[in-house]
């Protein structure tokens, strides 16, 4: 418990000293300014390409998940799943995606784990985007040896996975999850977290482009760096404080930028959980019209 309050302290401390900063140097009236600089013509294809991530996410869970759901209901998940991690500090927001798949029947532990999978895998892959804005030659080496590695070494995850029977809480992990997984899914997995990223990179480092203030390779920086600010235990809330940080470390740009790049993914997350909520009470309605209308 004790633990708990000190990260959710420390959450609240990150997100005020960010926000003194950008009171402080005038860098939120400037992320305010670039808004009306890049108006409609930026937001929309940046926002369209960030929804994308969710449809690809949604794709990557139904390649790593050991029951079969709709596309539909696990774009849902996805998108409140994304809206809390963006919101809530001490990575609380986590939290949810095994709580809600907790409700379609999956194992709380076993969701969780998968989850844990997929953030190792998502480390791996920013880690070597961010090598390859820096060092293309070295950064397409490494991703060429990841699914190289994953193609014909494979024999050697699996008996990595295999680790986990020897601790007896997670027998059933590996049982009813892991043990599943073919050479085939891991490489599917693997290719869809890269475009998931690439994607939303690239979206990102458009959006600040057409603000004319800095340009694309500056951009996708500190894109990258910002989103392998995640690695870092403690967040702000809102997740004030990491993601600009690592913006500015990458990219050398300033304040004002980075705090514009994260305002656009917190409202775009929370907008798209809005709609999927609303979708989704939209279409509960309709079954029940339609159950009511069947009934004699």
């Amino acid at each position: 418990m004790r633990g708990k309050t000190l990260y959710i302290a420390l959450g609240a401390l990150i997100a005020g000293a960010t926000l003194y900063l950008l009171l402080e140097s005038s860098s939120l009236k400037e992320a305010l300014m670039l808004w009306r600089s890049v108006g409609a013509r930026g937001v929309i294809p940046a926002f369209l390409l960030y929804f994308a991530t969710y449809v690809l996410k949604a794709e990557r869970w139904r390649v790593l998940l050991p029951r079969e759901l709709e596309r539909w209901e696990l774009l849902r998940i996805v998108a409140f799943h994304t809206a809390l991690a963006n919101t809530l500090p001490a990575k609380l927001g986590e939290i949810a995606f095994p709580l809600l798949l907790k409700r379609k029947g999956m194992s709380f532990i076993l969701s969780g784990s998968l989850l844990l999978l997929v953030r190792g895998i998502d480390a791996l892959c920013l880690m070597s985007l961010l090598l390859l804005s820096f060092k293309p030659l070295w950064g397409l080496a490494l991703i060429s040896f990841e699914f190289a590695f994953t193609f014909f070494g494979f024999k050697t995850i699996e008996r990595s996975l295999k680790l986990l029977l020897t601790v007896p809480k997670l027998r059933e992990v590996y049982s009813r999850g892991w043990q599943r997984f073919q050479r085939e899914e891991m490489l599917k997995s693997l290719g869809l977290t890269y475009l998931i990223w690439g994607i939303k990179v690239i979206g990102i480092a458009s959006l600040l482009t057409s603000s004319g203030r800095v340009d694309f390779l500056t951009a996708f920086k500190g894109a990258i760096g910002a989103e392998c600010s995640f690695i870092i235990p403690i967040s702000g809330f809102l997740g004030l404080g990491n993601y600009e940080m690592g913006w500015i470390v990458a990219s050398g740009t300033k304040l004002e930028e980075a705090f514009f790049a994260h305002s656009f993914l917190i409202i775009s997350s929370l907008l798209i959980a809005l709609i999927c909520s609303l979708t989704s009470l939209k279409t509960s309605s309709t079954d029940m019209e339609d159950m009511q209308g069947r009934t004699p």
